[in-house]
């Protein structure tokens, strides 16, 4: 059988990449270590190797295991406004605290195939796989290791339907960072730039909104989306409490 042919979302990879090195200038000191952006890749760091690796042509994730698949480019489009992108979040500095996680988001065949995948690419690794529960069918599930807690993510959202569809939401990659700022700022700061606020968010009843999920567009069939912590997001509890490690 030939072996199926991954047409690669370059574009994408280098708005990314280009975005995470921004990032790297705007967060805090003591979470930069965790970020590096050079020789046009960005790494992303768990708490003492590399988690994710995004170039051109790929992301990588546990030293080499190939997802570039998962959210495979179609179509020839793109309304990704970087420079709108950048200027967004250039007007957070100093109101961004870290990386929180990168991520995907797709449709499968079968969300327990794609955890066996995951599973098998951890053997070999340090890094552990976690579960957040979600009251859903779909899968929320983090790769990483907790014990520090400030060290970001990577998440990966499971929908499993027969078919690989383009949704509103599916397929996309994510870059979710924490902040300082409350959801009226963070979608002040947004309608600002962008004409409109969050295309949805996390409300915890009798707490507040603790995240905002903003589609930024989309390329070659593939959304980017932004989600920003807002100052009600603990993620220290986050990663303590919630996140259940998936054996």
């Amino acid at each position: 059988m030939a072996k199926k042919q991954v047409v690669k979302n370059v574009q994408l990879n280098q708005i990314v990449i280009s975005l995470l090195r921004l990032i790297k200038r705007l967060i805090k000191e003591e979470s930069n270590a965790f970020l590096r952006v050079a020789r046009g890749r960005a790494i992303v760091r768990g708490v003492d190797r590399d988690l994710a690796v995004i170039d051109a042509d790929s992301i990588k994730i546990l030293s080499g295991f190939d997802i570039t698949e998962k959210i495979a480019a179609s179509g020839n489009n793109c309304t990704i406004d970087n420079k709108k992108v950048a200027r967004f979040l250039t007007s957070l500095s100093g109101r961004i605290i870290r990386l929180n996680h990168i991520g995907l988001s797709y449709s499968c065949a079968s969300i327990r195939q794609e955890i066996m995948q995951y599973k098998k690419a951890l053997e070999t690794s340090n890094f552990k796989l976690y579960e957040e529960p979600s009251g859903s069918k779909n899968k929320w599930l983090f790769i990483g290791d907790t014990k520090n807690w400030n060290a970001p993510l990577f998440e990966i959202v499971l929908t499993q339907r027969k078919n690989a569809e383009i949704t509103k939401w599916t397929p996309h990659f994510q870059i979710d960072i924490d902040s300082t700022l409350s959801v009226e700022e963070l979608n002040t700061a947004l309608e600002k730039t962008f004409g409109a606020g969050f295309d949805w968010k996390l409300t915890i009843k009798n707490y507040g909104t603790v995240l905002g999920m903003k589609i930024l567009g989309s390329t070659n069939g593939t959304k980017l989306c932004l989600g920003i912590g807002t100052n009600l997001r603990n993620t220290e509890y986050h990663r303590k409490r919630v996140l259940k490690e998936l054996k």
